[in-house]
């Protein structure tokens, strides 16, 4: 398994070509479950949220299985348009294709994307436990974003 330093320095490996996406997909691709692999699923997010921060989103864990949310910093009241993979994969397996090449793409689009766009990104954890992450995102009340229905949840705006 990578340290986190190796992950780190791999994942931040610039540019739209085929050598950057490789090189964070290596990153990405570590035993990484939410219980049977917990140390890979938290330095998965770190190296995550790392990203999406130093791009200029506002980046925040949420919920009890740890999505990471980054918001672009646009005027609220727009509509936000969200990119989401999930970060997590079957116990004991480094899951390349499920889903750190999903992961990988997600961060590649975060990085191509203009600073004034409304688009937001969620890296979705415990997928692999019935979909634990995404349901936790889309539940009422969404109370860390202010709303009492997820229809017309605040979330899905900027």
């Amino acid at each position: 398994m990578l340290l986190i330093d190796e992950r780190r320095a791999a994942g931040s490996a610039g540019g739209d070509d085929d050598r950057g996406l490789r090189a964070l997909v290596q990153a990405l691709a570590v035993p990484r479950h939410r219980v049977a692999n917990p140390r890979g699923n938290a330095a998965t997010r770190e190296l995550v949220c790392d990203h999406l921060a130093q791009l200029g989103f506002h980046v925040r864990v949420e919920g009890p299985f740890g999505n990471v949310v980054a918001r672009p910093r646009v005027p609220r009241g727009r509509p936000l348009t969200l990119v989401g993979a999930h970060f997590d994969a079957v116990p004991d397996c480094p899951g390349a294709d499920d889903n750190a090449s999903g992961v990988a793409v997600m961060l590649a689009c975060a990085r191509e994307t203009p600073n004034d766009a409304s688009v937001g990104f969620v890296a979705f954890n415990a997928e692999e436990e019935g979909l634990l992450g995404s349901r936790d995102f889309v539940e009422p009340p969404c109370t860390g974003w202010g709303c009492s229905r997820w229809c017309t949840c605040s979330r899905w705006w900027a």
